[in-house]
């Protein structure tokens, strides 16, 4: 058993909206127990933030009680493979939130108790005969097995030879011996650093990656994207480290807005809130359309109770309408993923405190641009334009152009580069997009220079 601080203090009551009813069994609607803090005084981050992080990490904790209901997890000794189930994919998740949350300086006392009770949780999970065995026999296993030790490790529950095992691992070199992509080796480095191992040369990581193609959503799969949020995950170890001197912060900041702009109109929750993580790690303030974005996935989050995941299967009207064990199990084996990636984001942004990194940009938006709404737009823009002047002008027709080049549409993208200056659409973007048309109209009319 993990000891929890000592003194928890109960943040103010949830929101109905933001918590289930009827659910008085589940770690949410507990008592505050006695917690530790040992971290002084309570962040200074707003409430809400701390609100929604505490609903994840109690999502976190009932889905790993749900877990240990099943029996034990254990893997086979003899598969090289393992951890790659929904099971094991929940238990690693849950364990890098859980490590990336505990950096929070000066968590609120709930905060700090409810990962200790996970880490609890995660223990017997972390360290098991089966995994010792599994990273002799094959230390690949390090990567998926590195996280859930780091993660209880850091949370006071220490296991020196299971530690010496993983480093082991790590030292034999057979980990690099795998194929992965880019973002997966440096995933690799940044484990084996955190696991007391060399450093991560990050100059070397950010030459093989897809930041040193200057990629834009026009182009983009979205493996490339995963690619890129993760990229920036590990190469600033969460906002730990500064970005590379070659990499250009403005640019950067750009194809995060045009992703986020691309993925705000496909109601993709769960990369938006990974994008939103990402533009959290870049130095400065965060820019008017992560702000936007942040703000239609609490109003979302809002009038659902809950982040519903992307797809055709999501269900925002039906989640609504259902409450106790019935709720915690939709969200359980639809969602747990989406939810993680909005519980990361606020976890990164309280790591910033005692700043509020959502506050509003000084220079206040051209009052000369009209906003524009729709009701055919996805029901989380709506959500956030039915109150105010609508969607600002400038986001809504890089997203046009995004949507256009995408679909193929390039007449449709023509004629929204028309007004693309005067809308105020990123420089980025347009650049891209006239370099897609022109390529299209001379693969159409080969004997014509479309950049006459």
């Amino acid at each position: 058993m993990i000891p929890e601080p000592q003194g928890a203090e109960a943040l103010p009551s949830t929101p109905a909206r933001d918590a289930a009813s009827g659910t008085g069994s589940t770690p949410a609607s507990r008592a505050a127990r006695s917690a530790a803090n040992g971290a002084g005084r309570p962040d200074d981050a707003p409430t809400p933030a701390r609100r929604r992080l505490l609903q994840v990490l109690t999502l976190a904790e009932a889905g790993l009680e749900r877990l240990d209901r099943r029996g034990p997890h254990r893997e086979s000794a003899a598969r090289p493979d393992a951890g790659r189930g929904a099971g094991g994919q929940f238990v690693v998740e849950t364990a890098r939130l859980v490590l990336i949350a505990d950096r929070i300086p000066h968590a609120a006392p709930e905060i700090r108790s409810a990962l200790h009770r996970i880490a609890t949780l995660l223990a017997p999970l972390a360290r098991t005969p089966e995994r010792i065995a599994l990273l002799v026999r094959h230390p690949r296993t390090a990567v998926p097995f590195a996280i859930t030790h780091l993660a209880v490790e850091q949370l006071g529950a220490s296991d020196p030879h299971f530690t010496a095992t993983l480093r082991r691992a790590f030292a034999t070199g057979h980990v690099d011996a795998v194929e992965r992509p880019p973002h997966r080796r440096l995933e690799a480095a940044w484990l084996r650093a955190q696991c007391g191992g060399e450093p991560v040369d990050h100059t070397a990581h950010r030459q093989g990656s897809i930041l040193a193609a200057h990629p834009h959503p026009l182009h983009m799969s979205l493996a490339d994207l995963h690619a890129l949020t993760h990229t920036l995950f590990h190469l600033t170890d969460f906002g730990r480290r500064e970005l590379p001197d070659e990499v250009d912060p403005t640019e950067l900041r750009s194809v995060l807005d045009a992703c986020l702009l691309w993925h705000l109109f496909e109601e993709n929750t769960d990369l938006v809130a990974e994008l939103l993580t990402a533009a959290l790690l870049l130095p400065g303030p965060v820019s008017r359309t992560a702000l936007l974005c942040r703000d239609a996935l609490d109003a979302l989050w809002t009038e659902v109770g809950f982040l519903p995941g992307p797809g055709p299967g999501r269900q925002p009207k039906l989640f609504g309408t259902i409450t106790g064990t019935e709720r915690e199990t939709y969200a359980f084996r639809h969602d747990f993923h989406t939810m993680y990636a909005a519980g990361l984001m606020h976890a990164v942004a309280l790591g910033r405190a005692p700043h509020d990194v959502w506050a509003r940009p000084g220079t206040p938006a051209d009052p000369g641009r009209v906003g524009v709404y729709s009701d055919r737009w996805p029901l989380w823009i709506r959500l956030v334009t039915r109150d105010g002047p609508g969607l600002p002008v400038a986001p809504a027709a890089e997203a046009a152009i995004i949507r256009a080049g995408r679909d193929g549409a390039y007449a449709e993208m023509e004629n929204a580069l028309l007004s693309a200056p005067a809308h105020g659409v990123s420089p980025l973007t347009v650049a891209h997009a006239r370099d897609l048309l022109d390529r299209h109209l001379t693969s159409e009319r080969p004997d014509i220079d479309a950049r006459r």
